[in-house]
């Protein structure tokens, strides 16, 4: 068999491994760039979404603990305490959401604003993330908005 190709093709074993050679540029330029990509493409999403359950908590929380609920079973209306404790609450729920940063290793903030007016609390959220592949950083930001609510 390898002789008829010598024949017909004389210059075939010259050419033998030339797969190999396409198969390695194309594994470097796209199959790699690509695994990076799904690898932390996919652990961002992941830090993304606790992010957002764990802002969404804290808000929460930040909001049903700054609301005066005495004075609103007294006289119906919906105010805000003179204790400000709410920041303590907020981030102390922030973090038992998150209790396994330290496995993913990112390293989040979060930042609450009382909006005395409109009788909400507005959270936001920013972590850093270190890459897996590639090395650099990345940001991470979510937020939420929960406003006082009872019901009598």
């Amino acid at each position: 068999m390898t002789k008829r190709l010598k024949a017909v093709m004389p210059h075939y074993h010259s050419e033998y491994g030339g797969s190999m050679a396409w198969t390695a540029i194309l594994f470097a330029t796209v199959l790699v760039p690509l695994m990076i990509f799904v690898i932390d493409g996919s652990r961002m999403l992941r830090i993304r979404s606790r992010l957002q359950t764990a802002v969404d908590a804290a808000c929460e929380d930040a909001a049903w603990s700054a609301a005066d609920i005495e004075h609103y079973r007294e006289t119906g209306e919906t105010r805000f305490r003179d204790n400000w404790y709410m920041w303590s609450i907020a981030h102390t729920t922030f973090q038992n959401v998150l209790n396994d940063q330290g496995v993913s290793q990112y390293y989040p903030a979060l930042r609450v604003f009382p909006d005395l007016n409109q009788l909400l609390v507005a959270c936001d959220t920013q972590a850093t993330v270190p890459l897996i592949i590639g090395g650099g950083t990345a940001y991470i930001e979510a937020s939420s908005v929960s406003q006082i609510r009872f019901s009598r």
